[in-house]
This record gives C-alpha cells, sequence and structure tokens, in this order.
C-alpha cells in the first residue's frame, strides 16, 4: 500500500468510526451525528476479550484526555514486547498481533515518541491523520 493511500484509509477510519458526539469531540473534523459514538464502541468492546483496563481506565484518563506525559514509557513497552517475541518465537509460535504490536511501537519510537506514555500512539496517529480524538472535559 503507498503511503498516501495508507494515510487516506488512516484518516478514512478515524473519520468515519469516530464522529462526534454531545460525548466526544474530534476537532479539526465538521461535527455531523451519523455514526458510531465511542461511547457505543466502549459498549461494544466490554463485551468481547477486546476489553481491558486500559480501554476501562487508561486511555480516558490519559491520551483521550490530551495527556502524553511518561507513565509506561514506549521505549519501555517496545523493549518488554520485544524480549516476549524473541521468547515466543524460539518456541516456534506464531504471533501476528505481538509482531503488529512490537511494529507499531517501533514506528513511535522512530517518529520521536520513545520517552513519552503508550498511549503517544494516539497523538502520532491524529498527526497522521490530522485530526484530533478527545473526550469532553467534564
Amino acid at each position: 500500500m503507498r503511503q498516501s493511500d495508507a494515510k487516506r484509509l488512516h484518516r478514512e477510519v478515524l473519520t468515519g468510526f469516530w464522529k462526534p458526539q454531545p460525548t466526544f469531540t474530534l476537532e479539526g473534523v465538521k461535527p455531523f451525528k451519523a455514526g458510531l459514538t465511542i461511547d457505543t464502541m466502549m459498549s461494544v468492546l466490554r463485551t468481547t476479550m477486546a476489553w481491558n483496563n486500559q480501554l476501562a481506565i487508561g486511555m480516558p484518563k490519559r491520551p483521550l484526555a490530551g495527556d502524553f506525559a511518561p507513565g509506561f514509557m514506549m521505549k519501555l513497552a517496545q523493549k518488554d514486547c520485544r524480549l516476549a517475541l524473541q521468547m515466543v518465537d524460539g518456541l516456534g509460535v506464531v504471533a501476528p498481533v505481538g509482531h503488529a504490536t512490537l511494529a507499531a511501537l517501533n514506528e513511535g519510537i522512530r517518529y520521536g515518541l520513545q520517552d513519552m506514555d503508550v498511549g503517544s500512539m494516539l497523538k502520532m496517529r491524529e498527526e497522521q491523520a490530522g485530526v484530533t480524538v478527545r473526550l469532553p472535559k467534564p
């Protein structure tokens, strides 16, 4: 996929699924009411194996509030992920999600986010797509 196609697809995914609603804002994108809200997405995720405390607590309190200060630094997450994959690969186990995670962490480090919280991946994606994704202030 060409970089321009990837950027267009990324923008379409963000603007196509994370549309502004009363409980969610997407700065830089013209507001409209159709589509999924973050509340709907969280509600669906709560019923799946994808639900975790990062989605329940971490993302709303930090990245979705615009806080990307160091917490669990990306360079440490990358190290842990790399070491885990070395072990998994050594056992001959296929771990496509782990490898995709490591690729994303490597991208974040190349982007200069190594000392920021892992949630700063949101900031990187926002900048790439030209949008800002935030929960409204209480």
